[in-house]
C-alpha cells in the first residue's frame, strides 16, 4: 500500500513538475533504473542515486503503465497507440486542422505524402480501420520525411527512437502545421 502510494506520489508530481532537476530515488527504484543502465551510478541499500530526467520520465511511465495494466516495456515499448486504428485518430486531426480554420483536405495531402498512398489507398485504410503499426508498415515512407523536426508532445520528432513512434509523431507534426496555417510548400519538405 505504501509502495504504491509512494509510486503516485511520484506520478503526480512528475505531471505537474515541467522539468525535474537532480532527483534522489530509493533502492527499490534503482534496480529498475539500474537495470538498464539508466542510472547515473550503482546504489547499495543505504545510498541513493542521482537519475537523469529522462531516466526519471522513462522510469514513472513504466511505472504508470504497469499499476494501470497498460502493456508497455522499456528499451523496445509497446504503446497502446500501436493497435489503435487510424480511423479512430482521423476525426481529431480534422477537427484540429478545421477548428484552426484550415481547409481539412489539406490532411489526406499530407498524409499520402508522408505514406506514399494514394488517396483511394488512404480511404481504404481508414475503412479497413487498418492499425498505425500495419499503416506504417505497408507505407513506403516519403525519403524527406527525416527532414520533419520539432517538438510534438513534448518530444522532438527527429530524437525519437522508436521507428514507428516516429512516424506517428511525424504524421501529427505534419497535421500540427496544417493547423497552425504553415505553407504547403514547407510543410511538403524537398530533399536538397
Amino acid at each position: 500500500m505504501v509502495t504504491t502510494l509512494l509510486n503516485l506520489v511520484l506520478i503526480l508530481a512528475a505531471l505537474v513538475a515541467e522539468r525535474v532537476e537532480g532527483v534522489l530515488l530509493g533502492e527499490s527504484s534503482c534496480k529498475f533504473l539500474g537495470a538498464g543502465g539508466l542510472a547515473s551510478r550503482s546504489t547499495t541499500k543505504s545510498r541513493t542515486t542521482k537519475v537523469s530526467n529522462r531516466a526519471l520520465g522513462q522510469y514513472l511511465l513504466y511505472r504508470f503503465a504497469a499499476y494501470w495494466g497498460r502493456s508497455t516495456k522499456l528499451g523496445n515499448m509497446t504503446h497502446k497507440i500501436f493497435d489503435m486504428p487510424v480511423a479512430e485518430v482521423w476525426p481529431h486531426y480534422l477537427a484540429k486542422v478545421e477548428r484552426k480554420g484550415q481547409d481539412t483536405a489539406l490532411v489526406e495531402t499530407v498524409t499520402c505524402w508522408l505514406t506514399g498512398y494514394s488517396p483511394e489507398d488512404l480511404v481504404c485504410h481508414l475503412e479497413g480501420r487498418t492499425s498505425f503499426r500495419d499503416f506504417f508498415a505497408s507505407a513506403r515512407l516519403n525519403p524527406a520525411a527525416r527532414l520533419i523536426t520539432g517538438s510534438i508532445c513534448g518530444y522532438k520528432v527527429q530524437e525519437i527512437e522508436d521507428p514507428l513512434m516516429q512516424q506517428i509523431r511525424y504524421l501529427d507534426k505534419l497535421v500540427d502545421e496544417v493547423a497552425k496555417g504553415r505553407p504547403l510548400e514547407k510543410i511538403l519538405r524537398t530533399l536538397p
